[in-house]
């Protein structure tokens, strides 16, 4: 029997209602067979101090051994001035020290980020992009959520952290179909990838496949 691939999701909010958790919570649920999808929250990891990276916060010790048991990561980021969440930074700058100990050499990766605006999490991402060319992943995928605010409304107070993104019969938009096609096809080429050749060749191929989607839904797009 095949072992399923695993894949790390991460959000990068720390809110209780984020629509980026919420994309999250909807890739754990539409995990297609051979692949599953797990969590790692970013609660109570301190700000980075490099007097302390030699021996980090329990919190950040299982980040790193979470990153390092999946198979890929999954990143869903929210935009705060047009750049990633500090949040999401700190967690990415405590998993990558100290040097030649960083936990995320050679990890492929996915990207994506929903927004209340029209242009999705586009600066976000393209950021994060930089990051991880940096740290020698391999980001192959984009996508945008725009209008957010439309598309997971039903996720909005007191019954947010239940709410499920399946359960729901009367969406806006489809977004039950965007999130499963990035998650299954995002499967397909991770179950694809040997470890051990994440080379230059790798790299090509994943900026051979990478795809950008902006959904632009709503009453306007604005």
């Amino acid at each position: 029997m095949n072992t399923p691939i695993r894949i790390l999701g991460i959000g990068g909010s720390l809110r209780r209602g984020s629509y980026n958790r919420a994309a999250v919570r909807a890739a754990i649920e539409l995990a297609p067979k051979g692949a599953t999808v797990e969590t790692f929250e970013l609660d109570d990891i301190p700000p980075f101090n490099q007097d302390e990276e030699q021996n980090p916060p329990g919190k950040v010790t299982e980040l790193k051994r979470r990153i390092r048991d999946a198979d890929a990561i999954l990143f869903v980021t929210p935009e705060y001035n047009w750049s990633v969440s500090g949040v999401l930074k700190n967690a990415i700058d405590w998993a990558s020290r100290p040097h030649g100990d960083s936990a995320w050499n050679g990890k492929p990766a996915a990207i994506m980020g929903a927004s209340t605006g029209a242009m999705g999490t586009a600066p976000a991402q393209n950021h994060l992009r930089q990051i991880l060319v940096y740290l020698n992943m391999f980001p192959i995928k984009q996508f945008f959520f725009a209008c957010a605010g439309f598309l997971f409304v039903f996720l909005t107070g007191t019954g947010c952290k239940k709410a499920s993104i399946t359960q729901q019969p009367a969406l806006p938009v489809n977004v039950v179909t965007v999130v499963e096609k990035e998650v299954n096809e995002w499967d397909e080429f991770t179950g694809r990838l040997d470890p051990a050749q994440l080379d230059c060749r790798c790299l090509a191929h994943a900026r051979e496949t990478r795809t950008e989607l902006t959904c632009r839904y709503g009453p306007s797009d604005r």
